[in-house]
């Protein structure tokens, strides 16, 4: 094949790739009108039809238009220059006000909380005397409030600046200063310590009084009512150490009297 004739097949090829493409636009606006002609049809309401979302044109970013009027016209073929596009952003403001005006802390966080015609919740909690003294805590409380709780100490509820506290677990050293809630914990931790053995996980403080009284036959309703807990499951799962019981129910139910 001389030169002239592959200079021919060349121009022959370039001939057909311009058809084509002509053949392909023509085609793209044949297609996208039937498409603005199916979007202005009315389509009835058919079971298996789903309509789809309408064509819809972008308004432009009114902010950003009046701070650069030419972004409108060309903003990808003419791209913005460093200081520019630093304008532009500096331009548009960066945060709005907001004034925001909490409600009420007794609304949200009430330190009584409220039920049954806004009365607050009461949990009483009968504690009886002891026969032996040293085991008593009755005489525990009242000799505690004669000897350490007996002046003043006074602080602001934590939730409420209103109401205020006199504390009743304090420094023996210094009555007038309240334990905090760190420091009782570590002292209860530190009597616990001395009835573990063996390296074994250092038990609950609530845990110690409910397994022994349900030890000594006391019933799970009184120990749930006396402790506060929401149910059995709180009791059995979460409080109470050890299943063991002081009871015979053999003796107690086969008996002679």
């Amino acid at each position: 094949m001389n030169q002239d004739n592959l200079i021919s097949l060349i121009g022959d090829l370039a001939e057909q790739v311009r058809l084509l493409r002509m053949e392909n636009t023509e085609t793209q606006k044949a297609v996208k009108q039937l498409q603005r002609e199916e979007n202005n049809t009315p389509q009835t309401e058919l079971p298996h039809v789903v309509p789809t979302a309408p064509v819809a044109d972008l308004i432009f970013f009114p902010e950003l238009s009046e701070a650069n009027p030419l972004a409108e016209e060309d903003f990808f073929r003419n791209p913005l220059t460093e200081e520019e596009r630093k304008g532009v952003l500096y331009s548009c403001p960066k945060s709005n006000v907001m004034n925001y005006i909490p409600p009420a802390l007794n609304d949200t966080a009430s330190t009584a909380v409220k039920k049954r015609q806004g009365r607050p919740i009461e949990r009483p909690c009968e504690i009886k005397a002891h026969n032996n003294k040293l085991m008593c805590p009755v005489d525990a409380y009242r000799i505690y409030k004669q000897k350490v709780a007996n002046v003043p100490c006074t602080s602001p509820h934590v939730n409420d600046n209103d109401i205020i506290i006199n504390h009743l677990f304090r420094y023996i050293k210094d009555n007038s200063k309240p334990l905090s809630v760190d420091s009782i914990s570590r002292n209860i931790k530190s009597i616990t310590k001395l009835i573990v053995t063996n390296g074994k996980q250092i038990p609950k403080a609530r845990a110690i009084g409910a397994t022994l009284a349900a030890s000594a036959g006391i019933s799970s309703d009184v120990i749930i009512s006396h402790a506060f807990w929401s149910g059995y499951d709180m009791f059995d799962n979460y409080y109470r150490l050890s299943r063991e019981r002081n009871i015979n129910i053999t003796e107690s139910i086969i008996s002679l009297k």
